[in-house]
């Protein structure tokens, strides 16, 4: 028979797979963002706002290859899947006093051919995407690296409060769209 206490402890640790604790916001006191995977939401609690907690839009993500964790200047939301990947960066911007989505990258391993393995990544500040990627040549049979893919893309400022599993649709699409443009070059 388990403790009440061990009981207890395992659906904590269930609930809130991942946290990152922190000072986010600039006052040297530690801030706290965890990723609640029964809700599939992120909750976030800075100092600055008396730790008032600010949460993401539920359901980003029900799998149990997500959470959150510590990034230089922030932290991240990742989502590990059986052969691919997203990871979606974030920092506190003291002028709008939020916290702000920086940043989205991908990972791919393709099938196992590795046709259109590799990554992508966009910095939301700057608005450009830069991918690595490789397609499978039928007809050499072997894998090619592709010419570095650089493209604007341009998000509107997306803040923690409104995140929500849209976004990591939005950015796939126009990820894949422009691979499969260059792939499309190269024939």
């Amino acid at each position: 028979m388990k403790s009440p206490l061990l009981v207890l402890l395992l659906f904590t640790f269930q609930i809130f797979s991942s946290q990152v604790i922190k000072d986010l916001d600039g006052d040297l006191i530690k801030d706290t963002v965890t990723f609640n995977s029964e809700k599939g939401m992120i909750i976030c609690k800075l100092s600055t706002q008396n730790f008032k907690p600010i949460y993401s839009q539920p359901e980003l993500a029900d799998e149990m290859n997500s959470g959150v964790r510590e990034t230089k200047s922030g932290f991240e939301f990742f989502i590990n899947y059986m052969r691919a990947g997203y990871a979606h960066q974030f920092r506190y911007e003291p002028k709008d006093k939020k916290i702000r989505l920086i940043g989205m990258s991908t990972y791919n391993f393709g099938p196992a051919s590795n046709d259109g393995s590799g990554e992508g990544s966009v910095n939301l500040l700057t608005n450009m995407y830069i991918g690595e990627w490789y397609h499978y040549d039928n007809s050499k049979k072997e894998l090619i690296k592709m010419p570095t893919i650089k493209s604007k893309m341009v998000f509107p400022k997306i803040y923690l409060d409104n995140y929500d599993g849209h976004y990591l649709n939005v950015f796939q699409e126009k990820s894949s769209a422009l691979y499969y443009q260059e792939k499309k070059k190269m024939q």
